[in-house]
């Protein structure tokens, strides 16, 4: 597996090889993700704690995903259909 840093080199070596003006998208995108606002892992574990200690919402949300088990499933290959049932 690919340490962080050669997974970093990797990446600048294709930013490099981009043209300017895709290099500026890039960039920009680069800015627009750091500026959208970071959740809190503390906030969200205790959030996804008390979701799911509320049994009569995880029984609904048990019974929605039953009975939407097949969506989809006309899009798999007709091979991995067999995996889902």
């Amino acid at each position: 597996m690919p340490t962080r840093a050669a997974d970093e080199n990797r990446l600048l070596e294709k930013f490099r090889r981009l043209p300017p003006d895709k290099a500026k998208e890039v960039e920009d995108f680069i800015d627009t993700l750091n500026q959208l606002p970071q959740p809190d892992a503390t906030a969200l574990d205790a959030a996804y704690r008390e979701m799911a200690s509320d049994q009569a919402r995880e029984e609904e949300a048990l019974a929605w995903s039953e009975a939407h088990i097949d969506d989809g499933l006309d899009a798999l290959p007709e091979e991995k259909r067999g995996d889902w049932h």
